[in-house]
């Protein structure tokens, strides 16, 4: 399962759909309170594989969210992006947090990425 974080519900719907069409269940969170209530309904079995987190948000930005979610090891981080910005990919391997992909690469190239990362972290090659 992949856990889309976005307080855009618009862009959120899109790459859920994206992610679907791909063979891939989907959950969708706003922000931090959402993945709690999702991990409280969800129980202790509940962990997405992979969470995408959007960098850019209306209130503040995904850097909080994705730290507290490494920090919890529910899964797999990756911060999205429209961007490609060095500063912020060096922010986020110092909080343990690896992995960034960009919109603008298009939901194909982007379901592609998600093959790649989880078919590594399936082999072990995550960190």
């Amino acid at each position: 399962m992949v856990l889309v974080v976005d307080d855009n519900a618009w862009a959120r719907d899109l790459l859920s759909a994206a992610l679907q069409s791909h063979g891939y269940d989907t959950e969708q969170a706003a922000d931090l309170a959402d993945v709690r209530q999702l991990r409280r309904r969800g129980g202790a079995g509940w962990r997405p594989d992979l969470i995408f987190v959007e960098l850019v948000r209306a209130r503040g930005n995904g850097f909080t969210v994705a730290a507290w979610l490494q920090a919890q090891r529910l899964g797999v981080v990756v911060l999205l992006s429209e961007r490609d910005d060095e500063a912020d990919r060096l922010w986020a391997r110092s909080r343990g947090i690896m992995h960034m992909m960009s919109r603008a690469e298009g939901a194909a190239q982007l379901c592609r990425r998600v093959d790649e990362l989880l078919t590594a972290c399936g082999d072990g090659l995550c960190r």
